[in-house]
């Protein structure tokens, strides 16, 4: 934390941090280095190292031996408004793995993937961006609660789903999200 400090000072504040936590002191203080500094703006897994650190094992299908670290970045990263990278997948023989890593990067919070290898971005690509069904799905979230309002209701119904304010704000970043892929713009 003190280093993250120093950095920040270093560069007058002027420069977005990005931290990567490879060790299990990092994982264990993640909360006190994403708080570190304003510009910390993404917290990056270093997940071979700390599999090493740990003497688990890097690519146990589920990494359910991982799993705690993992989560415990991903709320650190989200309670002080930062994005969160998922580490390197090593077997770039195992297209099927590294997928399904992807998969589940995305279903546990993570806003992208660490690669090693360019063969990999296209994959990476496309888990990590908004599906078609997503995109119009947000579309519908956020218009069914925009005619609740409307009408003076406080909350609506989707497909037989409750909508409420809450839910709009991940239809929006969807929507953020797709429109800059489509731009070529980054984040």
């Amino acid at each position: 934390v003190e280093d993250i400090e120093e950095l920040n000072e270093a560069m007058d504040g002027k420069k977005e941090l990005w931290c990567m936590l490879e060790t299990p002191k990092g994982i264990l203080n993640a909360e006190k280095i994403a708080a570190s500094s304003k510009n910390l703006r993404c917290l990056v897994m270093g997940t071979v190292d700390l599999a090493n650190e740990l003497r688990c094992e890097p690519n146990v299908p589920g990494r359910w031996n991982m799993m705690s670290s993992l989560q415990k970045v991903i709320l650190a990263a989200r309670a002080h408004d930062c994005m969160a990278l998922d580490g390197v997948y090593i077997n770039l023989d195992d297209d099927d793995g590294f997928l399904n890593e992807c998969e589940q990067g995305v279903a546990l919070g993570f806003d992208g993937k660490t690669l090693i290898h360019p063969k990999t971005v296209p994959m990476a690509n496309r888990s990590f961006s908004p599906s078609t069904a997503a995109i119009e799905h947000a579309k519908q979230v956020i218009a069914a609660y925009n005619e609740a309002k409307r009408t003076g209701a406080g909350v609506a119904l989707l497909n037989g789903k409750l909508v409420e304010e809450l839910h709009t704000r991940n239809a929006k970043r969807i929507l953020t999200l797709s429109d800059c892929l489509d731009d070529g713009n980054d984040m």
